[in-house]
């Protein structure tokens, strides 16, 4: 390489590392962004003394192929996502109209002019759910489970980039190139693997693979007895990190070796929680909870079972499966266990910071909780996704966004961190850039129950009453905020009887213990009966509706928003 050649751009608070074609975000995240959006940016980088016309920025960008100007706005629009940037309020990208673009912010070039070196490796790095020796024999809790303890153990390391789990889920299957999943994640090295329990005894095979060119970095095998299982795990963790030439400290090695249980079968049956959580569905959940339980009985002093059970009861009353006082009851309880057992899990301190939200309204002790999970373990996209949507409650838009976009930005292929993207954005009344990210994902995942109850929701915001009910009409699934979804749709479409006997079905849920209030004061509102909308409301502050904290920016409830009733409500929930 030329010596003076440039080895990264960085500008505000990202990096553009040119060897590995990725940007690096806060927290050293890595942004989910296309081939084509990485090389608009660099070429807008490289021409940033100069407004560049989209006609040029194109050929740069599809250099041997035609393509419509629509392509490369997606581009432009995707990468300006990604940044938290805007065509209104440029920091980055400004649109020069009737000319082009021209990169704004200030650069600095990192110059790569030191020697280079065959013996280091690049620091980024994905490791592939593990595979069954024998095909016939698969325990695909066990599999993933090896996957996510290495990707744990090895994300608190510093100076690693590891993709998360949701990200190298789809990369499952046994037949598998490990050195082209390596290529799609844009990591340097991949790990991958086979495990087998037999009776009493563990085998692992794996190989870390340089994705450049697929040769062998390293390889090992463990043939242990069951009970030495976790000192085969430390000897793998191990013999990684000295393959990744990673220097760790005192601290960073005790963290490597760190072992939340001595139990091997109470791991087992938490790797068995986490497996059934990771499904996201009714059924998955309960099974998580019998899983999480029997961890927990096993070995009393395994908090993260317990942390992990706080997070399924949650679920439980966020998406209205079972009443929220309830719910929230056995949430707290199993949160506080599990902070007492290990004060410094971060799964357990978000847990209980999302109850305080959920179930107290406690908007600021919940953010307490949040930022104090953040604090030991900066890469939990979960407890950046609450605190996203702790910011939104509070109105702070702009940062639930942000937030937002951190978040799917840990995790680009969580669908759920997508969805709550599209979420805050309908919030923020950016309703073509909800759309375009919530319709993707309708048509990605049809069944994914968050994506499709938010995307109606947009489309009654748009005036497109008649695609939301075509969306709802026949799908039963719940998710957080969907109770009143449906029958805001048909009352819109002009079907009162039917939008009226969602209100009846939405009052026999209430004599059960459900929170409604907030989703009748929708319906009411989209039906006009704007006296009823208000007691609805009001009676929403003490019922325990889910949702009530999005309030001051739902849409929705814009045609009795200067009523003096309705600030008095937001009022009284610490919202305004």
């Amino acid at each position: 390489m030329d010596p003076q050649a440039p080895r990264a751009y960085t500008f505000a608070r990202f990096r553009v590392d040119l060897s590995q074609q990725r940007v690096l975000g806060p927290e050293e995240t890595v942004l989910s962004l296309s081939s084509r959006a990485y090389d608009a940016l660099v070429y807008l980088i490289e021409s940033r003394a100069r407004v560049v016309s989209k006609e040029e920025l194109m050929k740069a960008v599809w250099p041997r192929a035609i393509v419509e100007e629509n392509n490369l706005n997606q581009a432009v629009s995707s990468l300006r996502r990604a940044l938290g940037d805007s065509r209104e309020s440029p920091r980055f990208i400004l649109t020069v109209a009737g000319r082009g673009y021209r990169f704004v912010a200030d650069v600095n070039v990192d110059h790569d002019d030191s020697p280079q070196t065959s013996s280091r490796m690049p620091q980024s790095i994905a490791v592939l759910p593990f595979q069954p020796i024998v095909a016939n024999a698969r325990n695909e809790a066990l599999e993933f489970g090896m996957a996510e303890t290495l990707i744990n153990r090895l994300s608190g390391l510093p100076g690693a980039v590891v993709a998360p789990l949701s990200s190298v889920r789809r990369y499952a299957k046994p037949d598998q190139d490990p050195v082209s999943a390596g290529r799609d994640l844009a990591v340097a090295a991949v790990l991958h693997g086979h495990v087998q329990v037999q009776q009493d005894h563990v085998r692992v095979t794996a190989r870390l693979l340089d994705v450049r060119n697929g040769s062998a970095l390293w390889s090992g095998q463990f043939d242990e007895r069951l009970s030495e299982f976790f000192a085969m795990q430390d000897s793998l963790a191990q013999q990684v990190v000295e393959a990744l030439s990673l220097d760790l400290s005192e601290d960073a090695r005790r963290r490597l070796y760190r072992r939340e249980t001595e139990n091997v079968e109470a791991w087992q049956l938490y790797l068995n929680a986490r497996y059934h959580w990771d499904r996201k569905s009714d059924d998955g959940f309960r099974r998580a909870i019998e899983f999480y339980s029997a961890a927990m009985e096993l070995d009393p002093q395994f908090a993260l079972p317990a942390a992990g059970l706080a997070d399924v009861w949650a679920v439980f009353g966020v998406f209205n499966i079972m009443p929220p006082v309830a719910a929230f009851s056995a949430a707290r309880a199993v949160a506080q266990r599990a902070i007492a057992l290990d004060g410094q899990l971060a799964e357990a301190h978000a847990a209980l910071g999302h109850v305080m939200v959920q179930a107290d309204r406690d908007w600021k002790g919940g953010e307490r909780l949040y930022r104090l999970a953040l604090a030991l373990k900066p890469r939990y996209a979960q407890a950046v996704m609450w605190l996203a949507n702790n910011h939104c409650y509070q109105g702070r838009i702009r940062d639930a966004l942000a937030a937002a976009q951190q978040a799917q930005a840990l995790e680009p292929m969580s669908v759920t961190f997508a969805a709550n993207v599209g979420m805050i954005r309908y919030f923020a009344r950016d309703f073509a850039a909800a759309h375009d990210q919530l319709a993707s994902l309708v048509e990605a995942a049809p069944q994914f129950a968050v994506a499709r109850h938010h995307l109606a929701r947009v489309h009654m915001a748009r005036g497109d009453a008649s695609k939301a009910l075509a969306l709802l009409e026949g799908y039963s699934q719940r998710a957080p905020g969907s109770l009143s979804n449906l029958g805001r749709a048909l009352a819109l479409n002009g079907k009162v009887d039917a939008a009226r006997r969602e209100l009846a079905g939405l009052e026999a849920l209430g004599e059960q213990g459900f929170g409604v209030g907030y989703d009748v004061a929708l319906i009411w509102t989209a039906l006009g009966e704007h006296e009823q909308a208000l007691s609805a409301l009001e009676r929403a502050v003490g019922d325990g509706s889910q949702t009530i904290g999005f309030m001051n920016s739902e849409p929705g409830l814009d045609p009795i928003r200067d009523h003096p009733r309705f600030r008095a409500v937001s009022q009284r929930l610490g919202l305004g």
